[in-house]
C-alpha cells in the first residue's frame, strides 16, 4: 500500500486509517513514544513506513515484538531487515518493495511461521524457496529466472504477481500452483510463451489473468485456453492477430485491451459472443468494426480506458 486511504486521519507525525481488522498507522516522520503506545495497545494491525510519505528513521532498530499482523516498509536506504524478525510470531503480511540490494542476507522467510502474504524483490528469496510453502499471496520484483519452476515450493499460492521487468520467457512450471486464482505479470519484455495455460491443469482454475505490457506474446490462443477466467488484462501488449480466441472464454466479465494493444484484423465481433462481459477497456481505432461504441451499446456495458489493477 503506497497510497494513503481516503479516510486517513492526520496526527502529529503520523496518520491513522480505520479498517475492519483494526487501525493502519502511517509514519510521516521519526518514530516517537505516542506511536509506540498505539502499537503496543493492540489496536493497530498494520504499520506502514513509507519514505515517499515522510518516514525518516535511518534504520529499523526501533521495531519491537509488537502484535502487528501487517508491515509495509518502502525505504530504499534501509540496509538491515533483521529487526523485522522481532515481530515474526505475529506478522501474516509483509511488504518490502524497493529495498536496498545490500539488505540481501538480512531477511529469512522461514523465521515468520504465520506469514501468508509477501512482497519483495527476487534477490532476497532466491535461495529460500522452501520457506515459501505457506504463502498464499506472493508479489515479486525483478524476477530473473526464465520460467516459474524456481517457485515450485510455493504450492499454496492463490495469487502470484510480478513487476519491475521480470525476465520470464515462458510460464513453464505453472502446474505447481494448483490453488492459483490470480496470475499477474507486468512489464515482462521477454515473455512470449503462454502455452502452460493450455497444458497445465492450473490454467482451468485461474480466474484473473494480467499480462500488462508483455509485448512478446504473439496471439491470444493460449491465453484464451484458460476458459474460466473472469478478468483478463492484456493492456499495452502490442499487436494480436485476432480476438476470435476470446469466444472460448464464456466466463469473461472484465476485459482490458487498452493503450498500445491493437487487433490486426480489426474485427471486434467476437466480443459480442461474451455473454457475461460487464467491463471493457479498449482503444478506439479506425479499422475496428463494429466500432467500440457499437460494441458497448450492444453489450450494455460502460467503456473504461484504464488498465486493471490486480
Amino acid at each position: 500500500m503506497s497510497i494513503l486511504p481516503q479516510d486517513t486521519v492526520p496526527y502529529d507525525g503520523y496518520s491513522l486509517a480505520e479498517t475492519p481488522e483494526g487501525l493502519s498507522l502511517f509514519v510521516h516522520g521519526q518514530w516517537n513514544a505516542e506511536m509506540e503506545s498505539l502499537v503496543q495497545s493492540g489496536r493497530v494491525h498494520e504499520l506502514a513506513l513509507i519514505g515517499a510519505h515522510g518516514f525518516a528513521e535511518p534504520d529499523l532498530k526501533f521495531l519491537q515484538p509488537w502484535p502487528l499482523s501487517r508491515l509495509l516498509v518502502t525505504a530504499r536506504w534501509i540496509t538491515d531487515l533483521a529487526p523485522i524478525s522481532r515481530m515474526a510470531e505475529h506478522l501474516t503480511s509483509l511488504s518490502l518493495p524497493a529495498t536496498h540490494p545490500s539488505a540481501v542476507g538480512t531477511f529469512e522467510v522461514g523465521m515468520f511461521p504465520h506469514l501468508s502474504s509477501l512482497s519483495i524483490s527476487w534477490g532476497f528469496i532466491k535461495d529460500q524457496q522452501a520457506a515459501l510453502a505457506s504463502l498464499t499471496d506472493l508479489y515479486l520484483e525483478s524476477y530473473s529466472p526464465v520460467d516459474l519452476a524456481p517457485l515450485a515450493a510455493a504450492k499454496s499460492l492463490n495469487r502470484l504477481r510480478m513487476k519491475q521487468y521480470p525476465q520470464l520467457r515462458s510460464l513453464d512450471g505453472l502446474g505447481s500452483f494448483e490453488k492459483l486464482k490470480t496470475l499477474g505479470i507486468f512489464l515482462a519484455p521477454k515473455l512470449a510463451d503462454a502455452s502452460a495455460l493450455r497444458t497445465a491443469p492450473t490454467g482451468q482454475s485461474i480466474r484473473e489473468l494480467h499480462f500488462d505490457t508483455c509485448k512478446k506474446i504473439p496471439a491470444l490462443d493460449d491465453v484464451a485456453s484458460a476458459k474460466n477466467v473472469h478478468v483478463l488484462n492484456m493492456a499495452n501488449s502490442g499487436d494480436f492477430p485476432s480476438l476470435a480466441p476470446l469466444a472460448e472464454m464464456p466466463e469473461l466479465r472484465e476485459l482490458h485491451l487498452s493503450e498500445s494493444t491493437r487487433i490486426i484484423d480489426g474485427d471486434l465481433s467476437p466480443l459480442l459472443t461474451l455473454p457475461k462481459l460487464q467491463k471493457l477497456s479498449i482503444a478506439n481505432r479506425r479499422h475496428y468494426s463494429p466500432q467500440v461504441s457499437e460494441i458497448k451499446r450492444q453489450l450494455g456495458i460502460e467503456h473504461s480506458s484504464r488498465s486493471a489493477k490486480p
